[in-house]
């Protein structure tokens, strides 16, 4: 008996237990039910599968133990360890969801992040913040049908969607004034005034001279009534869409001049204006001066007229893609395809 005491004694201090593991005897005796304990085989199903598992109740030990289904290094294996760098945190899983934090919050955690569910966004004239949180991917940002290009003036781009509308369709006509009518409409390419039963009054000259310099950037035709720019050279030669779009754009402040015009009230001349201007008494250009008894020069009363072709706002009747232009070297009016490039002389009013 002393040399078995002995050797426990030897025994404890070579070989020091590795850890603790409680308490070995059962809660209760062998097959009663308040015995159970998790077997390892259903402790690796739950760190397999999550299943719940169920207890076993102790039974009389009658033979050696034999192989089983789960090891405890394989209990080890399969249990989470810490990862502070790749583990999530409280403020990256839903509020009010659980989940196993794998940081230094170990074990059982609740998500903080907020629930947006669904969110839709109007567009407007700025930026909106996107509220943080969970998103269920059920959320929009609305459309409207009405956003298209041709509901989007020409030049000026909504959301990547870029205009190509350039002012109510008109026929082919000569310019059109109204002067009683309440509900004349002045279209891009010709003035037309659809209920009106007045007849178009004939121009009455403001002045024995053709042209008078109203000292502010613009010059008037007396035989017309039109306002054209005095800078006849204000633009680069650009495509008819481009030249449509320049002139309406053209404003007090621009190109010399200072009327208190503002944008919208520009446009290009019709075919028929520009056939009212030319004087083909004269060429390179076919334009009198000021006082209509000569030839233009410089300054009386324009600046900067090119004998050279002209856009008007007409479009050839039939044929979309192909305008109207005027040349004023020699005065020729004659069509062709709205790609070319062409120099710009916007007007505005008229009688």
């Amino acid at each position: 008996m002393f040399y078995k005491k002995l050797n426990i004694i030897k025994a404890l201090i070579l070989f020091p237990p590795i850890a603790l593991a409680g308490s070995l005897d059962s809660p209760a005796p062998p097959g009663d039910p308040a015995s159970g304990m998790y077997p390892l085989s259903e402790i690796c199903s739950r760190l397999e599968t999550g299943a719940a598992g169920a207890k076993r109740s102790v039974i009389e030990v009658t033979s050696g133990p034999t192989s089983g289904g789960c090891t405890l290094n394989e209990v080890m294996e399969k249990a989470p360890v810490k990862d502070n760098a790749n583990g999530v945190q409280p403020s990256e899983v839903t509020a009010g969801k659980h989940y196993w934090g794998l940081t230094d919050n170990w074990g059982l955690q609740t998500g903080t992040m907020p629930n947006q569910g669904a969110i839709t966004l109007t567009p407007t004239t700025h930026d909106q913040p996107i509220a943080a949180g969970y998103h269920n991917g059920s959320g929009v940002v609305k459309g409207d049908p009405n956003l298209a290009p041709e509901n989007i003036r020409a030049g000026v781009t909504l959301f990547g969607i870029t205009g190509t509308y350039t002012g109510a369709p008109c026929p082919e006509c000569p310019a059109c004034e109204c002067p009683t009518c309440p509900t004349c409409q002045v279209c891009p390419t010709c003035q037309v005034c659809p209920t009106c039963s007045t007849p178009t009054p004939t121009p009455t000259p403001s002045s024995s001279n053709r042209y008078t310099d109203n000292g502010n950037g613009t010059v008037t035709d007396n035989r017309s009534g039109l306002i054209w720019l005095k800078n006849a050279n204000c633009f680069e030669r650009q495509n008819w869409e481009t030249a449509m779009q320049s002139a309406a754009n053209l404003a007090n402040g621009q190109c010399g001049l200072s009327d208190a015009s503002t944008s919208g009230m520009w446009r290009l001349p019709t075919k028929d204006e520009w056939k009212a201007m030319i004087d083909k008494n004269y060429s390179d250009p076919v334009l009198s001066n000021k006082a209509g008894t000569g030839h233009w020069t410089g300054g009386d009363a324009f600046w900067g007229v090119q004998a050279n072709v002209y856009w008007s706002s007409t479009t050839r009747a039939g044929s979309t893609g192909v305008a109207w232009y005027v040349n004023l070297d020699d005065g020729n009016v004659d069509n062709v395809d709205k790609t070319f490039t062409f120099y710009i002389w916007p007007v505005r009013g008229g009688y």
